[in-house]
């Protein structure tokens, strides 16, 4: 799914790419079995996810939490931009001022940073949901637009290109590079069909 397709079926797409690569949970690890949901990996084949539970759960924080050593893939966007700390804090308060910008804070279940991936996709995702309803309403809609495409290019798109390319060079099980990948495939179409489609920002 591209940008080329519907707000409403865009908001829907990152939102459930946000809920896959987001900490595991039984309950969505049950609905991935009982719905068959499978990513593909680079040579076309469906992978399913990693069962029983424990050995799903196990491999994410393997491969993505912080932890005393740096995991071999973190999903969080300051692990890419550098490690001096100073960066760091300076990129979260980037991320809060759009968060912010239109009205968006984490609730207090969210456990994750605001420079999480799934937290990233969520925001793409109440963003394309802010121009669906613009569109209904014969509201502003570009300008929801013109956030998403700013979204993707100054942040998550200009990441998760570092974290495919990572993941696909350390031993992990498939189901998760090949999810890795087709969030970073989803997010550059949709950044060059941005690209392509609107004029910048002035």
């Amino acid at each position: 799914m591209t940008v080329t397709d519907t707000a409403a079926g865009r908001a829907q797409a990152y939102r459930q790419l946000a809920n896959l690569v987001a900490f595991p949970n039984r309950e969505v690890h049950e609905a991935l079995q009982a719905s068959g949901v499978e990513a593909v990996d680079g040579d076309g084949h469906p992978v399913g996810v990693p069962t029983p539970y424990e050995a799903y759960e196990a491999e994410y924080i393997r491969l993505f939490e912080i932890a005393p050593k740096r995991p071999p893939c973190p999903l969080y966007e300051g692990y890419w931009r550098g490690r001096d700390g100073s960066e760091r804090r300076e990129l979260m308060a980037e991320l809060m001022r759009f968060y912010r910008f239109f009205g968006l804070s984490l609730g207090e279940s969210v456990r994750e940073m605001p420079d999480h991936l799934a937290v990233e996709l969520e925001f793409m995702a109440a963003l394309a949901d802010r121009e669906a309803t613009a569109e209904a309403e014969d509201g502003d809609a570009a300008s929801f637009r013109r956030a998403q495409r700013d979204f993707l290019r100054r942040h998550v798109g200009n990441w998760t290109p570092k974290v495919n390319e990572t993941i696909h060079e350390v031993d992990a099980h498939p189901f998760f590079p090949a999810l890795v990948a087709e969030i970073d495939a989803h997010v550059q179409a949709d950044l060059d069909a941005f690209v392509e489609g609107e004029a910048p920002c002035a």
